[in-house]
């Protein structure tokens, strides 16, 4: 008796619920959850649809919605011509400030990355006042038409805030996991009977019997 009681004690001892449980598949063969969930056909498939069923439609509408406002931004920088006037100013001034590089007789640089515009707005003169994209500016605003220019690109400028804060790189790993949940349920409906199948199956089987 008191080895028995000993026994218990010592086995609500070890952590009570799961423990004891686990103790208890174990001594009838059980193996475990993860013995039984891995008996399920298809397991680790169900368990992804299942995930994908709750979640999915809320990242898809969320990763659309970052897509979407990129997607605008870009489309409002190739459609603004003051823009264009913009680069255009400072490709002039790159190839202003590079000319002793390239000598009298080099070629000047027909375009630039775009990933390079942050070195426009850090190179500033010798007061440390004004940026070499300031000038641009102003040089935009004192051409044809400088007060609408200007304007635009304000209003271009409040626009592509919002998209300032959508993070490609993130953007792209997040749209390459949904396209890997959409394989895992496309691969689990592959494992389905065809419809009908089943039914067939089990009149045969029923004939058989009679």
């Amino acid at each position: 008796k008191g080895g028995g009681e000993g026994g218990a004690g010592a086995k609500e001892g070890k952590g009570g619920g799961i423990m004891v449980m686990k103790e208890e598949q174990e001594e009838k063969g059980e193996g475990g959850v993860m013995n039984t969930v891995g008996r399920v056909p298809h397991a680790k498939l169900r368990l992804e649809c299942l995930k994908a069923a709750h979640h999915f439609s809320e990242e898809l509408a969320t990763r659309r919605k970052a897509a979407e406002t990129v997607k605008h931004a870009c489309e409002d920088l190739s459609s603004c011509y003051a823009w264009r006037l913009l680069l255009r100013e400072l490709l002039a001034a790159g190839n202003a400030i590079n000319r002793h590089r390239n000598g009298p007789l080099g070629r000047e640089q027909l375009a630039f990355k775009v990933s390079s515009l942050h070195r426009f707005a850090d190179l500033k003169s010798f007061c440390g006042t004004v940026t070499l994209l300031e000038v641009a500016i102003e040089s935009v605003g004192a051409g044809p038409g400088g007060r609408r220019r200007l304007s635009q690109l304000q209003t271009l400028s409040r626009r592509l805030v919002v998209a300032r804060e959508v993070d490609l790189k993130t953007l792209d790993s997040e749209m390459v996991e949904l396209s890997r949940t959409l394989s895992a349920v496309s691969e689990f409906i592959s494992t389905l009977p065809a419809p009908g199948v089943e039914e067939r199956g089990g009149k045969e089987g029923s004939g058989g019997k009679e």
